[in-house]
């Protein structure tokens, strides 16, 4: 009994030592040196270029030239299949061939009906303006290589604008200083509801504008009358006066939609139209039984994503809404339902790099009295201040200036604070938590950490780049583009 005892005494002191060993172990200093855990994601790579607030990068593949999609985890999301891929918006994206191909050299014997025969040489149809395809999410091909622009209205609706030149500024592309410029010359409009297709061409006379309603689109021709269609692109029985004229509206106090008569929500007395990747939305103002007026942020699907209430909406992101209360600013969630960041400050700084506009690896930025408030979102509690100055750079949950030329001071929402210098200038991309580096003497580049730690050493000749979510891409010599993750 009594040696039992000894070898639980003997074993719980050894266990508080190591308690202690490790607790001692100091965490590295501001400036240190630090072996990161390194990820490959993916390699070899001709090139890659993020694109923003997706968690997307165009890539273009080593063995072909060709580009497709991955995501920033790596993965594989279309297949390396075009020329000069880019991205238009709602998940859209367009290609060009690379030489500005005459839509008759092409080959469209694949688009059937989407080729239009009638363009022909004396039509402009060699012009190298002319050279984008539509192609839908997962890769698909929507039309031929024919047009000069392509724009999406919304996710419902897409547009393609074959250019001829003219007399007319509708664009200027000129490569020089003689100003060419081209006019739309026919306008294609492609529904994008169900089986995306082609239902209307329209010559110059014929479209002059357009805007999206959900699934209706408005069309304004040159003479300034305004047709209403719906998603087969056929006229509804609705008379309107302008591209912003909506089948929806308000009626008796209620969003109806004005062909059916359908009442969509109610107690209403206005309803402001919203073209959100997330579908249709409406910023619905209601009055209460007080004779107060509230707003709120609510979905063609029925959800209501800000209920209405004492919020005012002054901004709608991706996934936050910058709202008053009282002339105070705070952020609200739609996926939480609630206030990620209190009605306390005179306004929410931006921060056009991340993934969505206010949120930055986990902090949002409020501004009070001309301090900086770094607010961790999940549970909306004040990080570090840093007083408001027109040097002060802010990404992500680290801010930064110039304290000299070649010196940065830093302080990040744990509100640590350090400096940077020894020659290196500092440039900050992503979401905040990396900073690139580079040697003024040797032009190489580092990377830090958001705690003024370095996890990549000064070894790259090409300026890394941080994705908006805290990946890096890297550009070498022996492999190539690579996408990396990095663990400290």
């Amino acid at each position: 009994m009594k040696r039992g005892l000894l070898l639980s005494v003997r074993r719980a002191a050894a266990l508080t030592l190591s308690i202690l060993l490790v607790m001692a172990i100091p965490a590295p200093a501001v400036g240190a040196k630090v072996e990161a855990t390194v990820r490959t994601l993916l390699t070899g790579m001709l090139d890659l270029r993020p694109i923003s607030q997706t968690h997307l990068l165009l890539a273009q593949d080593e063995a072909t030239g060709l580009w497709g999609v991955y995501g920033t985890d790596g993965q594989l999301r279309i297949e390396p299949q075009f020329r000069q891929l880019s991205y238009l918006n709602y998940g859209w994206f367009s290609d060009a061939s690379e030489t500005g191909l005459s839509v008759q050299s092409a080959d469209t014997s694949a688009f059937g009906d989407l080729f239009s025969a009638s363009f022909t040489e004396a039509d402009a149809a060699s012009d190298p303006v002319n050279n984008k395809a539509l192609v839908s999410p997962d890769g698909t091909f929507v039309s031929a290589y024919e047009y000069g622009v392509i724009r999406l209205y919304n996710d419902r609706w897409a547009a393609g604008w074959v250019l001829s030149i003219g007399t007319e500024d509708d664009f200027d592309y000129s490569p020089d200083k003689n100003k060419t410029l081209y006019q739309i010359w026919r306008c294609d409009l492609f529904s994008l509801t169900g089986i995306p297709r082609l239902v209307a061409s329209l010559t110059r006379d014929q479209f002059a504008a357009a805007a999206a309603h959900g699934e209706y689109l408005s069309v304004e021709d040159r003479t300034g009358a305004v047709t209403l269609y719906d998603a087969d692109f056929q006229p509804v029985p609705l008379t309107v006066s302008k591209t912003s004229d909506s089948v929806y509206g308000i009626a008796d106090y209620a969003l109806v939609n004005r062909l059916t008569g359908e009442i969509l929500l109610d107690g209403c007395t206005a309803a402001k139209e919203i073209n959100h990747a997330r579908g249709l939305l409406f910023q619905v103002t209601r009055v209460n039984l007080r004779g107060v007026k509230q707003t709120g942020l609510w979905d063609a699907s029925g959800q209501w994503l800000i209920p209405p209430g004492d919020l005012a909406i002054k901004t709608i992101g991706a996934d936050y809404a910058v709202v008053t209360r009282d002339g105070r600013a705070g952020l609200y969630s739609y996926e939480l339902g609630r206030l990620v960041v209190p009605c306390e400050y005179d306004s929410i700084a931006s921060n056009t790099q991340a993934n969505d506009p206010y949120i930055s690896y986990g902090y949002a930025c409020g501004i009070r009295d001309g301090i900086r408030y770094y607010i961790n979102v999940n549970n909306g509690t004040a990080g570090s201040m840093v007083p408001v100055d027109k040097s002060i750079k802010l990404v992500g949950g680290t801010a930064y200036t110039a304290v000299t030329r070649q010196s940065f001071a830093f302080t990040a929402a744990s509100g640590k604070t350090w400096r940077i210098k020894d020659e290196k200038v500092v440039t900050t991309r992503g979401d905040g938590r990396l900073i690139i580096c580079r040697d003024v003497l040797t032009s190489l580049y580092c990377v830090y950490n958001m705690n003024g730690v370095q996890v990549l050493g000064y070894k790259y000749k090409n300026q890394p780049i941080v994705t908006d979510d805290g990946y890096v891409i890297l550009n070498t010599t022996k492999n190539g583009y690579q996408l990396i993750a990095i663990d400290w």
